[in-house]
């Protein structure tokens, strides 16, 4: 597969039109994942945002991808997904399509969370602990002190 290389302007364009934050991008690539590990990540994306925007699936990859560079996380997918017990969820097509383009775009550096390594429902008791970086709906994208 021949790799895309989006000038700065061309990505602009289209952070602007899926209302990711201006300034989310470095555009410096993050991880260099195998198939299957694109596969588990973007499979686990989907689960956790089934049905919600993009936005919320950029931020969930991005997330995981944060997790995996940061010292108090294990430092590959298998690692990140087991550390959280993480379990397969039946996911449709589409949102498999969406989460794995969602992968790709955080993999190239965009992290609409400003380096969040949480998530939680807006209305959780989890939600109170994080220090929000990012709101998309009613899930809260954050850091702990």
């Amino acid at each position: 597969m021949k790799k895309i290389r989006w000038g700065t302007a061309v990505l602009s364009l289209l952070f602007l039109a899926m209302a990711i934050p201006a300034g989310a991008a470095d555009l410096t690539p993050r991880a260099e994942l195998n198939r299957a590990e694109e596969y588990a990540l973007a499979r686990f994306c989907a689960a956790e945002t089934e049905g919600e925007p993009f936005l919320c699936r950029l931020s969930v990859a991005a997330v995981m991808l944060n997790r995996m560079e940061d010292p108090r996380f294990p430092d590959t997918v298998t690692g990140i997904l087991s550390d959280g017990g993480y379990k397969a969820s039946p996911v449709t097509e589409s949102d498999m399509a969406s989460a794995r383009w969602a992968l790709q775009v955080a993999l190239m550096g965009v992290d609409p969370t400003g380096g969040a390594l949480w998530w939680a429902w807006s209305d959780t008791a989890d939600a109170a602990d994080l220090i929000p970086k990012l709101t998309v709906g009613k899930r809260v994208f954050g850091v702990r002190e």
